[in-house]
């Protein structure tokens, strides 16, 4: 009862910490160790000192975090384990690190031989990501950049070993500023192309993540097979480590003892199965482009910029909790900004605007002119914008979530939006590309639109007969005949392919996201005909559309954020899981959208799509509404999100 007294504590000590209450946050740390102490549950006890000491330092009194790391060193010396040992040189670098004193960072983490095999792939993370700091502060920019590169590496295999892609997110949420460490660190040693593609490895890949809510239902061989398996095998590397550490924890420390016949097994399957970890990922990322629009197997820089026409630009964000880091890429090179903000601050204004502009408020222009300043204004004040008419938008973080059509320039160069400046597509990694616009484009000659809801969403129906007046040889289904099995045909047959009806997002279990679709008649009902398709039964489908426009709600949008907001990053959305199973484009949106707007909007684009490739149709559709009196709102019209290749044929986004 005492040790859960103390790990209640701890607890509080880390709630007021997270609070900014140093004061309260520093009193229960203290309770948590005495409490520990008393119950003599050292290595709690270990855990409860470091953290004081890491507060102490944070609220400037360093004579106090000496102390308290004192008293943790002789509990970590009385335990005399391997996992002890780890805990403390980790926490006492710590402290280094906030009180900015490399060299005893580096000192601390001089770690014995006995215990690398031990260290987990999160602590394994914290330590290289110290040394990477510590390295940078004493200007030795090479060895910063080794360590960040194995912090970044351990980072990746700790993405798999969380139980849920939730827990992913937010892990990796907490941890940008490794991957930002490091892009700083190449860009301030001149290699760029080696910080985007860091970079562009940062972002949330929140469809991988949560692919093992999926694995029964999908195929058996290819890409998402091996995916699963990847996220099978750093399951057993992580079991494996912790066997060995509890191994360690077991027995009294012997510095000569040998190994066990049980740790010299447990040893040799932890390398095979790192081995076959490793084997997985060189098959993903050499057979199967389908990886590469998941944001896995790493980013060729050259294939990106010849991927892009010569008025195209490619924007990719990287935010961390000081600074955002802007590459803008074009067909002849790869330019940098950095701004000043940091990312709790950039979800502010983000959540802020997308609040505004839900209540269709004009106040929305302030945050919107702001993130424009933000966001775009540095690049264009560059001149890397310059003859640019189409940019490709990589987000990151919250940055997800952004209308980046919405965002408003300022009133002296005419406060438009973005999308009457530009046509924009956006894309949850960069290293999609070139893979998009590798697709080979099928000859298709028909198209089918879907309103399954015509009674509950009249509108749908206006939207689905206007819609198939405008496309050729098109195939309408209004009411019961759009079915599940219909939409699964179209997706092979169908060179676009249009679905007006409910999206529903899953926040809980984001693959579980779903279409609405007309239900079958109980006797004809099967499992993949139930009247809903679900964003991991669209990972087993073969789709070959060239365009997929989902007209419901919150189909772009990922669990981290629904209508409510929570921090996060991921990109496991039904967008994502049509372009991975093969749709060349797809079109959908970032909240819930209006019945009769949509089926105006609709109208609009297909009557541009005629002349235009998908992104400046979806623009010109934008620029229509920004005209007319009962839609000039961003509300009715940023919305709508562009993902593919931007071309309904083979090659670039053409015009």
């Amino acid at each position: 009862m005492a040790t859960k007294l103390g790990h209640v504590a701890l607890a509080e000590a880390h709630a007021y910490a997270a609070l900014g209450n140093l004061r309260l946050a520093r009193a229960r740390a203290r309770d948590a160790a005495e409490i520990q102490r008393g119950a003599r549950a050292r290595m709690d006890e270990l855990d409860a000192e470091l953290f004081g000491a890491e507060l102490a330092q944070r609220a400037g009194d360093s004579m106090a975090a000496v102390s308290i790391l004192s008293a943790a060193h002789a509990a970590s010396d009385s335990l005399g384990r391997g996992t002890a040992r780890i805990a403390y040189a980790l926490g006492a670098a710590h402290v280094a690190d906030l009180a900015r004193r490399p060299r005893d960072v580096l000192v601390a983490l001089t770690a014995d031989q006995r215990d690398t095999a031990r260290l987990t792939a999160d602590e394994r993370a914290s330590a290289e990501a110290l040394r990477a700091r510590a390295y940078f502060r004493l200007t030795r920019y090479e060895d910063a950049a080794a360590a960040g590169r194995r912090a970044v590496a351990s980072l990746e295999r700790m993405r798999g070993n969380l139980a849920s892609g939730t827990q992913r997110a937010s892990y990796l949420a907490d941890r940008a500023d490794v991957y930002a460490d490091l892009v700083v660190t190449l860009l301030t040693i001149g290699r760029v192309d080696e910080a985007f593609r860091i970079a562009d490895g940062a972002r949330g890949r929140g469809l991988v993540e949560h692919l093992g809510a999926a694995s029964r239902s999908l195929p058996s061989r290819g890409s998402a097979a091996d995916l699963v398996a990847s996220e099978r095998l750093l399951r057993r590397i992580d079991l494996l480590i912790e066997r060995l550490r509890a191994s360690d924890s077991g027995r009294a420390s012997n510095p000569n003892r040998a190994p066990t016949p049980l740790e010299g097994s447990l040893a040799r399957d932890l390398a095979d199965a790192r081995h076959e970890y490793e084997g997985v990922l060189d098959r993903l990322a050499r057979t199967d482009s389908r990886s590469r629009i998941l944001g896995t197997g790493g980013v060729d820089v050259d294939a990106v910029r010849g991927a892009l026409a010569p008025d195209e630009a490619l924007l990719e964000f990287l935010s961390s909790s000081e600074r955002l880091v802007i590459f803008v890429v074009s067909r002849d090179r790869v330019r940098w900004l950095e701004v000043p903000v940091g990312r709790a601050d950039l979800a502010e204004r983000v959540h802020l605007a997308r609040e505004l502009i839900a209540a269709r408020s004009a106040a929305a222009d302030e945050p919107l002119r702001d993130l424009y300043s933000t966001l775009i204004a540095p690049a264009e004040r560059e001149g890397l914008l310059s003859g640019m008419r189409t940019l490709i938008v990589v987000p990151h973080a919250a940055l997800t979530y952004l209308p980046f059509a919405a965002l408003r320039g300022a009133a002296r160069l005419g406060a438009r939006y973005l999308a009457e400046r530009y046509s924009l597509v956006t894309l949850p990694s960069a290293s999609g590309l070139p893979a998009l616009r590798e697709r080979s484009a099928d000859a298709l000659g028909s198209t089918t639109v879907l309103a399954p809801l015509p009674d509950e969403l009249p509108f749908t129906r206006d939207e689905a007969q206007a819609v198939g007046a405008q496309l050729a040889h098109p195939r309408v289904a209004i009411g019961s005949t759009a079915t599940e099995s219909l939409l699964r045909e179209a997706l092979w047959n169908s060179a676009i392919v249009h679905v007006a009806s409910h999206g529903s997002l899953n926040v809980e279990s984001p693959m579980f996201s779903s279409l609405t679709l007309a239900g079958p008649r109980p006797a004809a009902r099967r499992d993949e005909d139930n009247g809903r398709l679900e964003t991991y039964e669209v990972l087993s489908i073969d789709i070959r559309s060239h365009l997929v426009f989902l007209s419901g709600c919150e189909t772009a949008l990922g669990p981290a954020w629904s209508t409510s907001y929570s921090h996060g990053d991921d990109y496991a959305t039904l967008a994502q899981a049509f372009l991975f199973s093969g749709a060349r484009n797809v079109v959908a949106t970032l909240w819930p959208i209006n019945d009769r707007g949509a089926a105006d909007f609709a109208r609009r684009f297909y009557g541009a799509l005629a002349s235009s490739a998908p992104p400046a149709a979806l623009a010109a559709a934008q620029r229509a509404f920004i005209r007319d009196s009962s839609y000039s709102a961003p509300y009715y019209w940023a919305a709508y999100v562009l993902s593919g290749s931007g071309a309904l044929a083979g090659g670039n986004s053409g015009r």
